[in-house]
């Protein structure tokens, strides 16, 4: 689900070179987030991150310190019920080539309030609705969750020598709870054609009248 024009291409593919590099990771891709800030206790979250926005800095910052395991939506009343928008802030040395992969893994999301997840870096911006996760019980206890993950694979273009950034938030419903973020690089990939993976369609209570006949609105994934 897009709400600006962007040019990632939402592929959830294995490039054919096997070249790929970790660029940077955020946590390890264990489906627990044991490694992460405040691991199981999201109310202190308020207490230690609400103050001002996380901004990680890849190099400097450590993930056990400085990025929470839990990034709250605006629906969530304790933690002051707004968007809290999170920045990976990292730096390339060179031009960048070939073609990059920006996978993010959670350990579950809000199962009622399911959050809508954007992502922007390099002027471009997405939005995708995720899954229903497991349940509330996921917040002490990482088992109890439902994973899933988010994987672009995306052009150099969108990327420059010298400071990038990748700006995260849920922009509606609810909190996610990380597992990991990576961002990889095969300098000599070419960016594969788009292919869509899967198309859901799903009704919602919404009623439109058009040209005297009512129509139910769906929502088209």
């Amino acid at each position: 689900m897009l709400r600006n024009a962007i040019l990632i291409l939402l592929v959830i593919s294995s490039l054919a070179s096997g070249a790929e590099t970790v660029v940077w990771q955020i946590g390890q891709p264990d489906r627990n987030y044991k490694e992460l800030a405040i691991a199981g206790d999201y109310s202190a979250y308020a207490k230690k991150f609400l103050a001002k926005p996380v901004v990680f800095e890849v190099g400097r910052s450590d993930p056990a310190a400085h990025w929470p395991f839990i990034q709250p939506g605006p629906t969530d009343a304790w933690a002051g019920s707004r968007v809290h928008p999170r920045t990976i802030r990292f730096t390339l040395a060179g031009e960048p080539r070939g073609v990059f992969r920006l996978r993010i893994e959670f350990v579950d999301v809000q199962a009622l309030a399911t959050p809508l997840y954007a992502i922007t870096l390099g002027g471009r911006s997405g939005v995708f609705r995720l899954q229903p996760g497991g349940g509330d019980a996921s917040l002490a206890s990482p088992q109890a969750g439902k994973p899933q993950k988010i994987e672009l694979v995306l052009p150099a273009a969108v990327f420059r020598k010298g400071t990038n950034e990748i700006v995260l938030a849920c922009t509606e419903g609810s909190w996610v709870l990380y597992d990991a973020l990576t961002l990889l690089n095969d300098p000599d990939a070419k960016t594969p054609e788009p292919d869509v993976q899967s198309v859901r369609v799903t009704g919602t209570p919404l009623h439109i009248r058009r040209d005297g006949k009512v129509r139910r609105a769906v929502e088209v994934t």
